[in-house]
């Protein structure tokens, strides 16, 4: 379930559908453990939505599980840029 949910909010993200990736990344992210990559899809999502600083906190949750992972950092670094958070940012990045 999870691997499908996560492959068609994925591919809803592609293709700019951010509302039908957050309904199918639902179930997933109702869950008692969430995915770090279905928090990244979420963060793509509320990014494309205009939602910066909810895709900064998704991300923040992402990145307690896999510290290391330097795409997620970059990608808070991101979404703390577009929430006009700029020292966030810089040292995200």
């Amino acid at each position: 379930m999870t691997g499908t949910a996560l492959a068609g909010a994925a591919a809803a993200l592609a293709a700019g559908e951010a509302e039908r990736a957050l309904a199918l990344l639902a179930p997933v992210l109702a869950g008692p453990r969430v995915p770090p990559d279905a928090l990244q899809l979420q963060a793509g999502a509320l990014l494309q939505l205009g939602r910066a600083p909810a895709a900064a906190r998704a991300l923040r949750q992402a990145l307690a599980a896999r510290p290391r992972d330097p795409r997620l950092a970059c990608n808070l670094g991101v979404a703390e840029h577009a929430a006009g958070r700029f020292d966030a940012a810089r040292a995200a990045f």
